[in-house]
C-alpha cells in the first residue's frame, strides 16, 4: 500500500467507515505534529473545549490504525546539515534510528515496531496521558499562543515590498524563491544557509560551523548539499511572501499547519481541507499527489456505502475505478508517474 501523510482535521472528519477505507487503501503516516495537536487539545482552556477530550479520544482511536511516524522534521534537517548526507526526497519515509520503537540490528539493519506507536494511540483514546505528556502538551499550546504572524509580517515587510512587491500570484512567489535558491552567488547562498540554519534554531556554534564549510567550499550549493533543509526553507520563504502579500490571513495555527508540508516528501499521498496546504502545496519539494480533503471524504463515503452493498466487489487493496471518483483519479496520475520514473 501506498503511503498517506494528512492533518488532524481530515482525520477528525471521518467516522469508522470511511476511516476503514482510508486504511485499506493507504498506509496511514503518523507525523509528529498531529500527535503534537492532538496532545495540545488537552490544554484547551474554555469548558466546552475540555468537553471536546471525547473528541480528542476518538482522533486517537482512529490513529491507532497506523504505526508509521517520519523523524521530526527539525532534527532530520540539522542531522542533514551536519553530516553533510543528503535526505531523498521522493517519497520514502525517513526513520528516526533514535526513536524508542526503532532498533539497530547487529549486522546493520533496522527493526521498526509500529505497535509502540500504537499502544501509545491506544492509551490516549482511553484518557490515559502521563505527566510527561501533559507537560508536553501545555508547552506546544503555549507554542502556538505565542506564535505573532502579525510581528513576522513587521519584521519582514520592508524586504517583501523592496523584492517582492511585483508579485502578484503565488506561482510568481514560487518562482522568486526559487530563483533566490538556485542563485550560485556566494552571497545568496549565504542568506538560504542563514535562513535555514536560523528557522530550525540551530545554536551560533553550529552556525558557525556551517559558515566555515561554506567558506572553505565544502557547501557551495545548499539545495544540493542539504535537500531537505532546503526544502524547509523554500516553504518557509513562501509562506511568509505569500502572508505579506496578502493571499491568506495570518491565524497562530499557521506554524502546526505548515509544519505538516514540512513531512510532504516523505509520502505517496497527501491530503488536506485547510487554505494554507491548498495555497502553499506548489511550494512544497516532494513528488507526492496532493488530495482535497473534502473530495476524499466524499469519495469514502461512497466506497463504504458500497462495499456494505456488495463487498464482494469492492474486495482487494486498490480502490475500484468509479466513475467521477478522485481515488480513481490520484491512483492512475500515481500509476502513470511510476511509469515514466522507470
Amino acid at each position: 500500500m501506498e503511503t498517506l501523510i494528512f492533518d488532524k482535521s481530515f482525520v477528525q472528519t471521518l467516522n469508522p467507515d470511511e476511516l476503514f477505507e482510508l486504511d485499506v487503501f493507504f498506509e496511514l503516516v503518523n507525523t509528529p505534529i498531529l500527535r503534537k495537536e492532538i496532545l495540545a487539545d488537552l490544554e484547551k482552556k474554555s469548558t466546552e473545549e475540555r468537553n471536546q477530550l471525547s473528541i480528542v479520544k476518538s482522533l486517537c482511536a482512529k490513529m491507532s490504525h497506523s504505526g508509521l511516524e517520519p523523524m521530526e522534521y527539525r532534527n532530520a534537517a540539522l542531522y542533514e546539515l551536519n553530516t553533510g548526507r543528503a535526505i531523498p526526497l521522493h517519497g520514502a519515509i525517513l526513520i528516526d534510528a533514535s526513536a524508542p520503537h526503532v532498533r539497530i540490528g547487529v549486522g546493520g539493519g533496522i527493526h521498526y515496531d509500529g505497535r509502540e506507536l500504537q499502544w501509545d494511540w491506544r492509551r490516549w483514546a482511553e484518557g490515559s496521558f502521563t505527566d510527561e505528556e501533559r507537560s508536553l502538551a501545555a508547552s506546544y499550546r503555549r507554542s502556538i499562543e505565542e506564535y505573532d504572524p502579525e510581528a513576522l509580517c513587521k519584521q519582514w515587510r520592508p524586504t517583501a515590498q523592496k523584492h517582492f512587491g511585483e508579485c502578484k500570484t503565488v506561482s510568481q512567489i514560487v518562482a522568486k524563491v526559487d530563483g533566490l535558491i538556485d542563485n550560485p552567488d556566494q552571497q545568496a547562498q549565504e542568506l538560504i544557509l542563514e535562513l535555514a540554519a536560523s528557522w530550525l534554531g540551530a545554536t551560533e556554534g553550529f552556525t558557525q560551523s556551517l559558515r566555515g564549510l561554506m567558506k572553505s567550499g565544502r557547501i557551495r550549493k545548499v539545495k544540493e548539499y542539504a535537500p531537505f533543509a532546503t526544502s524547509i526553507t523554500r516553504l518557509t520563504l513562501t509562506y511568509t511572501w505569500c502572508l505579506l502579500r496578502g493571499f491568506f490571513g495570518p491565524r497562530r495555527s499557521d506554524m502546526s499547519d505548515l509544519e505538516y508540508l514540512y513531512y510532504s516528501p516523505f509520502c505517496r499521498f497527501f491530503v488536506s481541507s485547510d487554505r494554507l496546504h491548498k495555497t502553499l502545496w506548489q511550494a512544497a519539494t516532494t513528488k507526492a499527489l496532493f488530495c482535497d480533503g473534502e473530495v476524499l471524504k466524499a469519495d469514502l463515503k461512497r466506497r463504504a456505502e458500497l462495499r456494505k452493498e456488495s463487498p464482494d466487489l469492492v474486495a482487494g487493496p486498490r480502490p475500484i475505478p468509479l466513475e467521477s471518483s478522485i481515488l480513481t483519479e490520484l491512483f492512475k496520475q500515481y500509476d502513470a508517474s511510476r511509469r515514466e520514473s522507470r
